[in-house]
């Protein structure tokens, strides 16, 4: 197949057209839109134009530049009066898959805040598990058996108090603060604690893991204890169920 070159008659013409056509033709109301839209099909109405004409030549109906660009420009014309003609048409096909588009693209923004929301709700329960998880094993591991008790009961020491003493030893690396030594539970520092004050804040050395935990408000109408619990390598805090609220192994803790 010939192809037919662009002549200056044929960039003139393509040129007014497609400065003056988007502004008096509106298809979305949005002006950049129209000018893109417009700019898109005027394009393809010119290159219909020349495949035409490339195959009026091939089936010799065409003889020379001159027949060929007058044909072009007469068929691209033609083409964009077809185009104005049928604009309403194309306005509500323009206007329904634009609608389309925003339905997609509001489940697409739906779906993405929901999978952010369950993927943070999974962690929050990942880091809650982790730390009764931690909190059981350093309880367990602080439990007295039958040989330390009589190994101890000498000197008057008990086998737990002597593991909470050995717990505190071996995580000196990570010394936490704290205002008495005397352990207590969490119901018991609570009912010392100043209500004026903002929050109530504690730890146990039981737990290596556990940097400290603040407790806002009285224990809930199921008896348990909730707060903002801070592990020691953990950027941000965990607000959930204090574990092992009734178990004397609690101290203040001092910033």
């Amino acid at each position: 197949m010939r192809k037919v070159p662009k002549s200056l008659q044929a960039i003139i013409i393509t040129f007014i057209v497609g400065m003056f056509v988007p502004k008096i033709f509106d298809l979305t109301g949005i002006a950049l839109v129209d000018k893109v839209l417009w700019k898109i099909l005027l394009s393809l109405a010119f290159n219909v134009a020349t495949i035409i004409v490339g195959i009026l030549f091939s089936a010799k109906l065409l003889h020379g530049k001159v027949e060929g660009g007058k044909a072009r420009i007469s068929i691209f014309l033609l083409m964009v009066i077809i185009l104005l003609c049928f604009s309403s048409s194309i306005i509500v096909f323009f206007k329904e898959v634009a609608k389309t588009v925003l339905i997609i693209l509001a489940s697409l923004a739906i779906l993405a805040i929901a999978l952010l929301i369950i993927n943070y709700i999974i962690s929050i329960k990942e880091k809650k598990s982790n730390f009764k998880e931690t909190q059981t094993r350093s309880i367990d591991l602080s439990k007295p058996n039958a040989s330390n008790v009589k190994k101890n009961t000498h000197n008057g020491i008990s086998s737990t108090q002597e593991n909470i003493r050995k717990t505190q030893t071996t995580t000196s690396e990570q010394p936490k603060p704290i205002l008495e030594r005397k352990l207590k539970t969490v119901y018991e520092l609570w009912q010392e604690f100043d209500q004026q004050k903002k929050c109530l804040t504690i730890t146990n050395n039981e737990n290596p893991d556990l940097r400290w935990v603040k407790i806002y408000k009285p224990p809930y109408g199921n008896g348990k204890f909730y707060g903002y619990i801070m592990m020691q390598n953990a950027k941000n805090t965990v607000n959930g169920e204090i574990y092992f609220a009734d178990r004397p192994i609690w101290s203040l803790y001092a910033d």
